[in-house]
C-alpha cells in the first residue's frame, strides 16, 4: 500500500532509510547533519509517500517537479516498490525530474530504465556534491549519455 506520512514513526522510518541509502554512496560524509536537514527542511517542504507492507519498505520525495529520493529498504529491493512508488508520483505531476548524485552509479541505470536520460551536471551548493540531472526521455526522441 501506498500512502502518505502520517506519523512520528514513519518520518523516523525514512530518515534511517535515507541513512542506510546515504551510507552505501558516500560512507565518509557527516550523515547525522544531513538526516537533521532531511527532517527539519526537506520532509515539511515536500511530498513523501511511503511503500507499506509488512512495514515501510520504501518511500519517495517530491518537491515541486523533482524526485528528491526514492530509497527502498535493502532486503525489500528487486520486488517492484521503487517503480511502484515513482509510478505513483508521476501520476501526481507526469514530468518529474530527478537529481542524483554522480558517484550514484546504479541510481542511474535504475531512472535509464524508467524512462529517464540525463541531461546535465550540476553542482549542489549545499552539500558540495555533483549532481546528475535527468528528465523523462519524450516520445520518439533518442538520447545517449
Amino acid at each position: 500500500m501506498i500512502r502518505s506520512i502520517d506519523t512520528p514513526q514513519d518520518i523516523e522510518a525514512v530518515l534511517a532509510l535515507w541513512q542506510q541509502a546515504g551510507l552505501a554512496l558516500t560512507p565518509g560524509q557527516d550523515w547525522d547533519q544531513e538526516i537533521q536537514w532531511v527532517a527539519q527542511q526537506l520532509l515539511p517542504q515536500s511530498q513523501t509517500w511511503l511503500y507499506e507492507q509488512e512495514g515501510i519498505q520504501g518511500f519517495i520525495t517530491t518537491e515541486q517537479r523533482q524526485v528528491k529520493a526514492l530509497c527502498v529498504s535493502n532486503t525489500a529491493r528487486g520486488k517492484g516498490i521503487g517503480k511502484a512508488l515513482l509510478a505513483y508520483a508521476q501520476s501526481r505531476c507526469p514530468q518529474l525530474e530527478v537529481q542524483l548524485m554522480t558517484s550514484a552509479q546504479d541510481g542511474h541505470s535504475y531512472f535509464k530504465q524508467q524512462g529517464f536520460h540525463p541531461v546535465r551536471e550540476l553542482l549542489d551548493s549545499r552539500t558540495g556534491q555533483f549532481l546528475l540531472h535527468m528528465a523523462p526521455r519524450k516520445a520518439g526522441s533518442y538520447f545517449s549519455y
